[in-house]
């Protein structure tokens, strides 16, 4: 009788555990592309990358506990929960108000430190090849730059303030209650198998560095000139978070600003599925330029 007592405890004790660890990933994964995403755009990057730049990124993510440079990339979400590390909770987005039209670097320039994702970037680029600091400290700053180029790509990381970059928009998707930046970090990745099978990071990530996958002809000629321009290489990290910012201002002007929960038709995957899509692939190969710095 006592066994079965202690048992019971135990299993009741677990249960508590795992729910409070469902809670506490529900909670990250509202600030970021889902693992699917971060690590989609880092195997594109990898797999864009000379061999040479290849060794650099397997070392460095060994160093850091990864198997690979795409799973490595899922890190900065991983120590979230580390009071350590909450300097760079902030670095993730961008807030911007409602009457801007425009990103600029200055939307977040404070000091020497940075204070948005926009300004993240450009820092840790600098460290990740700074002689002068720890190899540890290199490695985290590579971390961090393969994870932000993914964060600044998804577009409700360069959002409004107001309803904290959507996950306050309350949505409701084939019959599924939501809200706006979820469905943006994960839910949409899922739309679609790839060529027929469930998606992983790795086919996802092959099809897309072999062009598999693109805005549709129809769905480009609706978008504004920075997302047309979505595989110029030589555009600026400011110029990213602009195409991010643009598909925003497009995704709120849809739904409008009612409190109440949206039910989203059908069609919503088929006509952002692509979009969502096309960011990951645009983040990749932005990231491996980034990368032949190492």
């Amino acid at each position: 009788m006592r066994k079965i007592m202690m048992r019971k405890i135990i299993v009741t004790s677990l249960i508590k555990l795992l729910l409070a660890a469902g809670i506490l990933m529900t909670a990250n994964s509202a600030y970021s592309w889902g693992s699917l995403g971060h690590q989609v755009v880092c195997d594109i990057a990898w797999r864009a990358s000379s061999p040479s730049v290849q060794r650099e990124l397997s070392a460095a993510s060994k160093r850091m506990g990864y198997k690979t440079f795409a799973d490595s990339c899922t890190w900065a979400d991983k120590i979230k929960s580390q009071s350590r590390y909450d300097d760079l909770k902030p670095l993730h987005y961008m807030n911007l108000s409602r009457h801007q039209q425009s990103v600029s670097s200055t939307d977040c320039l404070h000091a020497r430190s940075p204070q948005c994702v926009l300004t993240a970037i450009e820092h840790y680029s600098h460290i990740m090849n700074r002689a002068s600091v720890s190899q540890t400290e290199r490695d985290k700053a590579l971390l961090l730059v393969g994870h932000f180029v993914a964060d600044i790509h998804q577009p409700l990381h360069v959002s409004y303030k107001g309803d904290r970059g959507g996950t306050r928009k309350k949505v409701n998707f084939k019959g599924k209650s939501s809200n706006l930046h979820r469905l943006w970090d994960t839910q949409l990745l899922y739309c679609q198998k790839v060529e027929g099978k469930h998606p992983t990071w790795r086919r996802l990530g092959e099809s897309l560095f072999s062009g598999a996958k693109n805005i549709d002809d129809e769905l480009e000629s609706e978008m504004t000139q920075s997302e047309i321009n979505r595989n110029d290489l030589t555009l600026t990290v400011s110029q990213w978070a602009q195409e991010s910012f643009d598909i925003t201002r497009q995704i709120y002007g849809e739904l409008g600003r009612s409190s109440k929960t949206i039910y989203l038709s059908d069609d919503y995957c088929v006509r952002y599925y692509p979009v969502a899509i096309s960011r990951l692939q645009q983040a990749g190969k932005r990231l491996s330029v980034l990368l032949q710095q190492i």
